[in-house]
């Protein structure tokens, strides 16, 4: 629940801790580090799986050069999202200019 929490905290995962710590007392609630660390400790995969965010680079590209801004742009958000890239960001700049939502 702890690490899941890192990435979406839900009312019904904080009242389980808040559950678990009533009956356990306090629960150790690790940092973003303290599980980057646990995890290459024991070697679990941790993040997004780097062919997934090819596959959706990949997809952007395609769409982007046919012309299908708002497919190009969604599989470029989901690559953005995880990536800083200056082209990747010029590309989406673009995108976001040619779909007339200058920023």
């Amino acid at each position: 629940m702890l690490f899941a929490n890192q990435f979406d905290k839900t009312d019904v995962g904080n009242s389980e801790l808040y559950y678990i710590s009533q009956e356990m007392g306090e629960v150790y609630n690790p940092t973003q580090g303290d599980l980057v660390n646990y995890f290459k400790e024991n070697e679990i995969p941790y993040g997004p799986e780097e062919e997934i965010i090819k596959i959706a680079y990949s997809y952007g590209m395609h769409f982007y050069e046919n012309d299908d801004l708002n497919t190009a742009a969604y599989f470029l958000s989901i690559a953005a999202t995880y990536v800083d890239d200056e082209e990747l960001n010029k590309t989406l700049k673009d995108i976001s200019q040619k779909m007339g939502n200058e920023e």
